[in-house]
C-alpha cells in the first residue's frame, strides 16, 4: 500500500503539523507515502477532495461550517453572503463524504454534529483523535511555588472558545489564591490586561510553546462547541492536566486526563457559538482548586500518542485500499 496525502506536507497549518506529525510516525514504521498520487494506491483527503484523483478515498473532517462566521467580516462580506459561503462549503463536503469509501471524524461528537449539518451517511465511518509526540515536550517541570495556567487557542473570531469568560474568572480566582498565574497564548484581543497575574503572550512561536508547555500545572478550556482541539491535544500529550467544559470533543479527549466540569446544562446548540450561554463558575473554581493544590494524580494521555494515532489511520487505509 502507498498513501497519497492530498495535502501539502510543509503546510503549517493546524492540518498540515497533524500530517507531519502522522507521516514522521509512518517514516518510523516504513509506511510508503507520498504528495503525489503517481503510484498510489489510497488516498487520504482532509476535509474535501483538492483533486479529480479516482483513488479509493479516507476523508477526514475536522468539522462543519454551521453559524455566521465572524472571521468574514474582515473580507468585508455581508451576513447573507458569508452564510451562502458556509453552505457551499458544507454542500461541498456533503458531496465528497458521497464519493469516500470511509470518513474519520475527529471525535464522536464531531461526527453526531457532521452527520446532522451534512445530511449524508458515510459507507464507513470512525472516530480518532488528532495526537502528537510526547518526546516533542520533554520532561515536565511545573510544580514551583507558583501556579501556572495555560489558555492556548486560535482565538480570533472564535467567541464561542470563551477567551473572555475564562479571563473573568482568573481575575475573580486570583483574589481567592495570590499564588497563580494565567497565561494566554494565541492572537487575541485583550493586549495588556493591565495585571500582572493575567501575561497574554500573544501569538507565539511553535517551538517556543513546546518548551513552556511543560512549565505549566493545568490548562483551563472551557470551549462552548469544539471537536478536537490540537491545543488541547498537545497540553495533554505534554503532562498538562485539563479542565475543560461538558457537552463537547474536548471532553472526550480529555478523559481522566483532566477535570470536566458541568457549566452548560442545555443542549449545544451550534448556532450559538456566536455568543455561547452564560453559565455559573464555581464548579470552575473548585476544579482549579483541585488541580493546583490537591494531591490528585492525573495518568499520561497515551491514547493521544502519535504512534497509536499513526497506526489507527493505517487499518483504516489498509481497509479501504483492500476494497
Amino acid at each position: 500500500m502507498n498513501v497519497y496525502v492530498e495535502y501539502d506536507l510543509k503546510n503549517q497549518s493546524g492540518k498540515g503539523k497533524f500530517i507531519q506529525r502522522l507521516t514522521r510516525e509512518w517514516d518510523k514504521m516504513g509506511v510508503k507515502y507520498s504528495g503525489s498520487p503517481e503510484g498510489c494506491t489510497v488516498r487520504l483527503a482532509l476535509t474535501r477532495f483538492r483533486t479529480q484523483s479516482k483513488l479509493p478515498t479516507v476523508l477526514r473532517i475536522d468539522g462543519s461550517h454551521n453559524e455566521f462566521n465572524l472571521e468574514y467580516a474582515k473580507y468585508k462580506l455581508s451576513k447573507k453572503e458569508a452564510k451562502k459561503k458556509l453552505e457551499w462549503k458544507n454542500h461541498l463536503v456533503a458531496e465528497n463524504i458521497k464519493k469516500a469509501k470511509a470518513v474519520i471524524w475527529q471525535s464522536k461528537f464531531c461526527k453526531r454534529e457532521g452527520r446532522k449539518t451534512f445530511g449524508v451517511k458515510p459507507r464507513k465511518d470512525y472516530v480518532v483523535f488528532n495526537g502528537t509526540d510526547p518526546a516533542d515536550y520533554g520532561a515536565r517541570c511545573a510544580g514551583s511555588t507558583i501556579r501556572k495556567v495555560l489558555m492556548m487557542a486560535k482565538w480570533a473570531y472564535r467567541p464561542h472558545k470563551r477567551l473572555k469568560e475564562m479571563v473573568a474568572i482568573a481575575r475573580e480566582y486570583k483574589s481567592k489564591d495570590a499564588t497563580v498565574e494565567f497565561h494566554i497564548y494565541g492572537t487575541n484581543d485583550f493586549g495588556d490586561l493591565g495585571v500582572p497575574w493575567i501575561i497574554n503572550h500573544g501569538q507565539t512561536e511553535e517551538a517556543d510553546l513546546r518548551k513552556a508547555l511543560p512549565t505549566f500545572d493545568c490548562m483551563l478550556n472551557l470551549a462552548y462547541y469544539d471537536w478536537c482541539p490540537n491545543a488541547v491535544v498537545e497540553a495533554l500529550v505534554a503532562g498538562v492536566p485539563v479542565i475543560c467544559a461538558n457537552g463537547t470533543g474536548v471532553e472526550e479527549i480529555v478523559k481522566d486526563c483532566g477535570i470536566c466540569v458541568n457549566i452548560d446544562t442545555e443542549p449545544h446548540d451550534i448556532v450559538r457559538r456566536i455568543q455561547p450561554p452564560p453559565f455559573d463558575p464555581a464548579p470552575v473554581y473548585k476544579a482549579l482548586d483541585d488541580v493546583l493544590f490537591s494531591e490528585i494524580v492525573f495518568p499520561p494521555a497515551c491514547h493521544l500518542y502519535i504512534a497509536d494515532i499513526a497506526k489507527k489511520y493505517l487499518e483504516v487505509l489498509k481497509d479501504v485500499s483492500n476494497g
